[in-house]
């Protein structure tokens, strides 16, 4: 029966490109475990041979059964694009108190980082699929970024549309010349000195083509799209306008794909007034608690946590403003009130908060890419997940120099609950309070990032 050879073919040829787990197979009602044997086996044409022995009627239930398999799985889409940065980073972890004017000596590290760096590979680590639009150039740099990503999607089974993606030449741009930084690590306080973008002029017009890649490559939404830090929406680059990618991007995918964002300076600089029209159209928006001072410079009503955080509900926001190594606090917009996830590890435990926002960001993403609704309850499942996600993040100097897999979160999360059986004190929880009980703490936490 040629319908059965074209049929195994289809499915093979799907399950090549996307990630459905061998359980979905061997559980198929008739079919059982020799469907996943058809699929995972060595000899696929051998196969397909000893099924065509069988009867028609068993060929045509397989044939069925392969239909259901692609229909049911294949509508919804798992996948998560990334946009924003990428960057060198020479990492100098100081032995001492960095004191201006002084001698130090340092321990130093060559990685890469950058928001989109930072998400792609820890979220690639954990198994998901994901698409990276990153802000490298065709140079040296930007040739051992890819190098970096192309490892880390090799190393956790990424499916073949990914690593396509990451080995396309037209994955780096030639109007963008990759920028490096330099992050000085003393204790677990960080200082961050940024090279300034060159040439970004072209990302516009390069990131348009690269999600034209990635809609051709999948023909469907992604479940999540995460926007980080984009150089280009500064306005201060010839034939861009201020926040210009970033706009278009919402554009591009409200109402269709879950958007994260996690400004950085180049559209923090455009303050509230510019972005307001925009943040309802984001799914959520996080910003870290100096960052979101910043934001909020232009409007004198808004100058504390709790001003802002009432911003936030005003304007149907789900928010998210993180607090270094001192957890979160966000709102929902089905919530009057203001949600706290407490910091879960203790701070003689952190070594560095680099990238911890990152890492927060990609372990909400890893919930949201598995229910496309966010409902109050799926949000603070994913606050959990994240602030886990981040505390792991914090024992390692670098924002991405170790990005654990699923059972090195699995581990840590089994240690955190560990200590607190030997503490007798049981993990913080999320919580949930109204305006008025969390007025005293969020002032508190003010005073401490005054």
């Amino acid at each position: 029966m040629d319908r059965l050879r074209e049929a195994i073919s289809r499915l093979n040829n799907y399950l090549d490109e996307h990630r459905v787990k061998r359980a979905i197979l061997s559980t198929i009602p008739g079919v059982g475990t020799a469907l996943d044997i058809l699929i995972y086996g060595d000899d696929l044409e051998k196969l397909i041979e000893d099924l065509q022995r069988q009867s028609e009627e068993r060929q045509q239930e397989i044939i069925n059964r392969i239909d259901e398999v692609i229909s049911k799985y294949g509508i919804v889409s798992k996948t998560i694009v990334t946009i924003g940065s990428g960057n060198a980073e020479n990492i100098l972890e100081c032995m001492s108190e960095v004191e201006i004017g002084s001698k130090h000596q340092v321990s130093m590290k060559h990685e890469y980082g950058g928001s989109a760096v930072n998400v792609t590979t820890r979220l690639l680590s954990m198994e998901h699929d994901v698409y990276p639009v990153i802000t490298t150039g065709r140079d040296r740099l930007g040739n051992q970024i890819r190098d970096r990503l192309r490892k880390v999607a090799e190393q956790s089974d990424a499916c073949t549309g990914v690593l396509r993606f990451i080995n396309s030449k037209d994955f780096q741009a030639y109007s963008i010349e990759t920028p490096s930084s330099t992050v000085i690590v003393s204790g677990s306080d960080r200082t961050i000195f940024s090279q300034p973008p060159g040439k970004v002029g072209g990302f516009r017009g390069f990131m348009d083509e690269r999600l034209d890649a990635f809609t051709r490559e999948n023909r469907k939404y992604p479940r999540v799209v995460m926007i980080g830090h984009i150089y280009a929406d500064s306005g201060d680059h010839e034939d861009l306008e201020p926040g210009e990618c970033t706009i278009s991007i919402i554009n591009r995918f409200r109402n269709r794909s879950l958007i994260h964002a996690n400004f950085g300076n180049s559209q923090i600089k455009h303050q509230s007034e510019f972005w307001e029209d925009y943040l309802d159209k984001i799914s959520i928006f996080q910003l870290n608690i100096k960052e979101a001072k910043k934001f909020f410079q232009d409007n004198n009503e808004v100058t504390t946590l709790t001003d802002i955080i009432k911003w936030f509900m005003s304007k149907n926001i789900n928010a998210v403003i993180t607090l270094d190594k001192f957890g979160a606090v966000a709102t929902h917009k089905d919530y009057s009130g203001v949600i706290i996830a407490w910091p879960i590890i203790e701070r003689i435990h952190v070594k560095d908060t680099t990238g911890a926002g990152d890492a927060f960001a990609a372990g909400m993403a890893s919930v949201l890419c598995e229910n496309t609704e966010l409902t109050c309850t799926q949000f603070q499942s994913a606050l959990e997940v994240a602030r886990i996600w981040a505390a792991e993040s914090c024992k390692h100097v670098g924002a991405s120099v170790f990005c654990p897999n699923i059972q090195d979160i699995e581990d840590f999360n089994n240690i955190l609950k560990k200590e607190a059986r030997k503490n007798d004190r049981p993990i913080a929880p999320i919580v949930s309070m109204d305006m008025r009980s969390a007025y005293d703490i969020l002032s508190l936490i003010d005073i401490a990032f005054s």
